[in-house]
């Protein structure tokens, strides 16, 4: 269980994503991004597309995301310690790779990410991606004495790349995870 990247990302507009960079390759100024990405019906289009994977928890911050890839013989999951640290999974979101995906904060998106932005190479084609929010925290010995990860503490996120099912339903929600009901 490699994962493919891991990484933190810092965002200021509440949002990390994973994107199909060459869709978005027409943003190469705050007007374009503005009139692509600001409102959540701009989000939710490109989502419905396959072309954006929100990691959604509305709010600021700096997070760390591990993105894994599966392929048909054995599909991408979680370790024993993720999964007794797991706070929440999505129900998957369809990613249409045309041979890469990058993964930023939603402020960076765009043709020149620079250093805020990582670029993976995988297979063209369909995906299905599960984001799973991790409770890292939790867990005894993640946090140094001044309140930080420590190197071994569990990522915020982890990002599963799967191929789809025939009869795979994808998300198409901006908000990643379903609020818990309230009591």
């Amino acid at each position: 269980m490699n994962d493919l990247l891991r990484r933190v990302f810092g965002t200021d507009s509440g949002m990390v994503a994973l994107w199909e960079p060459r869709h978005f390759d027409s943003i190469t100024s705050y007007e374009s991004w503005e009139r692509e990405l600001l409102e959540d019906m701009d989000i939710s289009r490109h989502i419905h597309q396959g072309t954006f994977v929100p990691l959604n928890v509305h709010a600021d911050g700096a997070y760390d995301c591990a993105i894994r890839i599966g392929d048909i013989n054995a599909s991408a999951t979680l370790s024993e310690r993720e999964r007794q640290y797991l706070l929440v999974s999505s129900e998957p979101y369809l990613f249409r790779s045309t041979g890469s995906l990058a993964i930023s904060g939603l402020e960076h998106i765009g043709r020149s990410p620079g250093d805020a932005a990582s670029l993976v190479s995988i297979p063209s084609g369909n995906w299905a991606a599960t984001v799973h929010l991790i409770d890292w925290a939790q867990e005894p010995g993640a946090k140094s004495p001044n309140g930080k990860p420590t190197s071994t503490a569990l990522p915020d996120f982890v990002v599963f790349l799967n191929p789809p099912a025939a009869d795979t339903r994808y998300r198409t929600k901006v908000d990643t995870f379903e609020a818990p009901p309230r009591v």
